[in-house]
């Protein structure tokens, strides 16, 4: 026996990662490359993705004996800081976007950034 702790997921997100789902998606996909003739152009295609990170909540911690891994599901309230970030299919990156609950910036979120390859426009807002 030990003391493991969950891995919170939100319940809809812990649907949508059955296999029928996600072969669904990339079926989806293809259809959608093939439809607007893209195959072959991946500096054209772009994955925009969101995450809501929850700093005031912690799953309950339980006691395993053979799985080393649960899941807790949770309803995903609570103050999140939501980074954005984009990747291009050819292997580029744009630098990521924080979106802050109110108007203050906590800066201890961002220690590890740097502005020294920002495109000179960049701003922290």
């Amino acid at each position: 026996m030990k003391k493991i702790n969950h891995r919170s997921s939100e319940l809809v997100r812990a649907k949508m990662t059955k296999e029928s789902v996600v072969m669904e998606y990339f079926g989806n996909m293809e259809s959608c490359l093939k439809k607007h003739n893209l195959l072959d152009k991946p500096h054209l295609v772009f994955n925009v993705d969101e995450k809501g990170i929850t700093y005031e909540h912690k799953p309950p911690c339980i006691i395993s004996g053979a799985d080393p891994t649960s899941h807790a599901d949770t309803s995903g309230k609570g103050q999140t800081v939501t980074p954005i970030g984009c990747g291009i299919a050819g292997g580029q990156a744009l630098p990521p976007y924080f979106v802050f609950p109110g108007k203050r910036v906590m800066p201890e979120l961002l220690v590890c950034y740097s502005s020294v390859n920002d495109p000179a426009n960049a701003q922290i807002t």
